[in-house]
């Protein structure tokens, strides 16, 4: 099938008195001038547009309606043709029209059950490695005017705080200490 075309031009002309060669020192374009030449070309368009319907009809091809695509011929299988003309046939598996395959429920599961190691294990594990050990003995007091360092720190040991961490809440929810 062979579309004619037309090309349409728009030329903006040089106002009345103007010489030589347009350039760029000259004022730019006013949008009413801009509007008038958007509206020429919408109605260059147009008119492309309407000649070649015309063609298409008068050729007696008229405007192509789309067509939904024809059904496989065996249920399953797809057919795809590719840019070089070749077809490639796909088949579905044989698992039934609603069955979910096993290996995708074997993968379900073990994403569960990784998940759920991941949220339960770790913060047992972490438990464990706090309480699985006997609390630290307290400092004795008369290393408060000693070694007053030492103290804290081995106070500090009393409690579930970061080594890295300072607690500055003082109120009615503190810190836990290991001893309870």
């Amino acid at each position: 099938m062979t579309m004619p075309t037309s090309s349409e031009s728009l030329v903006l002309q040089q106002p009345q008195g103007a010489t030589g060669p347009a350039t760029t020192r000259q004022n730019p374009p006013s949008s009413r001038d801009l509007q008038d030449a958007a509206q020429d070309l919408r109605q260059a368009i147009r008119r492309n547009v309407q000649r070649e319907i015309d063609a298409a009809a008068a050729q007696g091809t008229g405007p192509a309606t789309p067509a939904p695509p024809a059904r496989p011929a065996f249920p399953g299988h797809i057919t795809i043709r590719g840019p070089d003309g070749r077809n490639t046939v796909i088949s579905m598996p044989p698992f039934g029209d609603n069955t979910i395959p096993p290996q995708a429920v074997d993968i379900s599961i073990a994403f569960f059950l990784t998940v759920a190691a991941i949220i339960i294990g770790l913060p047992l594990a972490r438990a464990e490695q706090v309480f699985g050990h006997e609390a630290p003995a307290l400092p004795l007091p008369k290393l408060l005017t000693t070694d007053p360092e030492r103290f804290w720190a081995e106070l500090r040991r009393q409690w579930l705080l970061a080594a890295d961490r300072i607690n500055l809440n003082c109120g009615s929810v503190g810190c836990t200490p290991l001893p309870v």
